[in-house]
Order: C-alpha cells, then sequence, then structure tokens
C-alpha cells in the first residue's frame, strides 16, 4: 500500500469521532487545530517569488484586465444559475430563466469583443490570451480542457 500511515489513520480517527458524543463536527476542529500549527511554514519556512521584481503592487493591480475579468465572472455566472436553476427554480420558458440565459449570452459576446479589441486593457495583459487561438494544437487542448472541466462539474 502506498501513502503515509497518517493517510490510513484519517478514516479511522473520522469513523471514531463520528460514532463518538464528539459528533462528525471535530473532525473540523482538528483541521483548524492543524492548519494553526502548520501555518507558520507557510509563512516563515517558504521562501517568496516575485515574479516582477521592482514593480509594487498597485502597479500589478493596475496591469489586471479588470473588465475582462467581471464580463467573464458574470457571463460564467449567469450561465451556470440558468443551468442550475432550469427546470428545479424556474421552469425552463419562465422569463427569468430565458433572462439568465440572455443575459450569459449578451456577457460572453461583450467578453469575447473586449478581449478581441483589448479594451481597457493591453494585448499582453489580457485575460484570454487570443494569440493561442491561431495554433490548432492550443484550440484542441482548450476544447479538450474546457470538456474535462465540464465532466468534473
Amino acid at each position: 500500500m502506498k501513502g503515509s500511515p497518517f493517510s490510513r489513520l484519517g478514516p479511522v480517527i473520522g469513523g471514531a469521532l463520528a460514532a463518538s458524543p464528539a459528533t462528525w463536527r471535530w473532525c473540523f476542529y482538528l483541521n483548524l487545530i492543524v492548519g494553526a500549527i502548520v501555518a507558520p511554514v507557510y509563512v516563515f519556512l517558504i521562501p517568496g517569488h516575485n515574479p516582477r521584481p521592482g514593480k509594487s503592487i498597485l502597479a500589478r493591480l493596475l496591469e489586471l484586465d479588470w473588465l475582462g475579468a467581471i464580463l467573464n465572472a458574470g457571463a460564467t455566472v449567469t450561465l451556470v444559475m440558468g443551468i442550475a436553476f432550469g427546470g428545479g427554480v424556474f421552469a425552463w420558458q419562465s422569463d427569468s430563466l430565458i433572462g439568465l440565459l440572455l443575459a450569459s449570452a449578451i456577457l460572453w459576446i461583450a467578453f469575447v469583443l473586449q478581449q478581441y479589441k483589448a479594451t481597457l486593457t493591453t494585448e499582453e495583459n489580457r485575460l484570454f490570451p487570443v494569440r493561442y487561438l491561431e495554433s490548432l494544437e492550443m484550440s484542441i487542448f482548450f476544447a479538450q480542457i474546457a470538456a474535462g472541466i465540464t465532466v468534473v462539474f
């Protein structure tokens, strides 16, 4: 068997806690304690990495494609809400659901146009690297990753 002995103890300890008067909630409390003990390792022992030395945090924040991020988040949230609410919370023919899906389509179109024209950003700092679409291999790779993420979701 591969893995550390601690990985084998996890289910045993979790089962014992679930069956005891302590209840299963103590599994989460123990994780908080372990996290608090291990957190200094991340803070003090792991070396920091600055990918752009000489640039302030504010300068790096200003380089981000904020409009692209907002459009992408809005398009994704409205699409997921439309798919999740369809048939359960709202009927598929309801105005609310059609409005969500229409808003998603409009936001996706706005996102694509914003990325293509590099509106309020530069071509180097776009959220979606449009130059990769020129490569057949990268386009196939993108489709495979999108399909894989869809299956996992």
